[in-house]
């Protein structure tokens, strides 16, 4: 499919937060049909979906069934990562294995306000940016400005090595930026933080890809960006904005409870994954604005038998590099230990004569 095609079906049928996300360079397409598309990796064995498959609500069962199909004539198993809890209720229909992963905050712009005392953390930040002489403009295009964009790209990705991300951690902030609504923060005239906002075309919405800040900016110019692309946003008709899901965020051990190896894995992943990914700030960050609702995310896949190599591939859409070796190695650990008390609970097998 060429990127226009994809556009196209997106304006048309673009529903879930990342599902702008499909756009980003390397990604495979699957369709069965030209009224919609999947957007995956292939990683060896495992067919890696992103988001919800991009079609009309009542076309979404039959083309992850055509895409599950493929998937098994190539030998390989198939995966949805990120997925909504509307494509879950589906891929359980579909005897698909569901993990929960995470959540995602939902502000309600025409409801969203700094007023109250959950908000102070957000109203000291901005009052703080403010008073250093920090400013937030929406680019028009400005040639200076996004200069200043790709200025600071450059100097945030080798700072943070993001080079090793791979597709869901990918930055490009100009890209499609036509499609985007991006926010300068400023200060001395010049770029010291910006922020992107991606479509969610079918619920009027934006995701917030893209929130970064220079070393040099004054403490508080995320918030501010934040506070004043939101404010931006309700004079501009927009519903929804979000600032992604939290991964890990809000997972209880009856989320996942046929799967209680996975759910010993995302424990520890939160006990110790911070060393690789700096979830715990983010998290932190992204639910200050005091979200009006929450929506979960799910990992699913087929067969219904979670398989390392299913989680190989996950790992590496957000880091080829994976996850550094001491935090691996705690938790196969871990996992083995819990294994092996499974096992025993259950007692000694008994042979069975043919």
């Amino acid at each position: 499919m060429e990127p226009r095609q994809v556009l196209a079906l997106l304006r048309q049928h673009g529903r879930n937060t990342i599902s702008f996300q499909t756009l980003m360079p390397g990604l495979r397409y699957f369709q069965s049909h030209e009224s919609g598309y999947i957007a995956y990796v292939h990683d060896k064995h495992v067919w890696l979906a992103v988001g919800d498959p991009v079609c009309a609500p009542q076309d979404r069962m039959l083309l992850a069934h055509h895409f599950r199909k493929a998937a098994h004539v190539a030998k390989a198993d198939c995966c949805f990562l990120h997925t909504s809890q509307e494509m879950r209720d589906i891929f359980d229909l579909m005897a698909f294995g569901t993990i929960k992963i995470g959540e995602e905050g939902i502000i309600n712009v025409p409801e969203f306000s700094t007023s109250g005392n959950r908000m102070d953390d957000v109203r000291y930040g901005c009052n703080h940016a403010a008073k250093s002489g920090v400013s937030v403009k929406q680019v028009g295009g400005e040639a200076d400005l996004l200069a200043g964009i790709t200025a600071l790209t450059r100097q945030w990705s080798k700072m943070h090595k993001v080079n090793h991300f791979s597709f869901l951690l990918s930055m490009n902030p100009l890209l499609y930026a036509e499609e985007k609504r991006i926010f300068v923060a400023l200060h001395d005239s010049k770029v010291v933080g910006y922020l992107t906002g991606v479509p969610i075309y079918q619920r009027n919405g934006l995701y917030f890809e893209d929130i970064i800040v220079s070393k040099d900016a004054p403490n508080g110019t995320g918030k501010l960006l934040v506070v004043n692309a939101i404010e931006a946003l309700q004079q501009q008709g927009v519903a929804i904005a979000t600032l992604g899901a939290s991964p890990l965020a809000n997972i209880t051990p009856d989320d996942n409870q046929d799967y209680p190896l996975a759910n010993k894995a995302l424990a520890l992943l939160r006990e110790h994954g911070n060393t690789f990914y700096n979830y715990k700030s983010l998290t932190y960050f992204k639910q200050s604005f005091q979200p009006h609702s929450y929506e979960p995310h799910y990992f699913c896949f087929y067969p219904p038998r979670l398989k390392r190599r299913m989680i190989q591939a996950v790992i590496k859409a957000y880091s080829p590099g994976g996850i550094p070796r001491l935090v691996l190695s705690r938790i196969s650990k871990e996992l083995r230990a819990l294994r092996l008390r499974t096992q025993r609970a259950k007692g000694p097998r008994i042979a069975r004569s043919k």
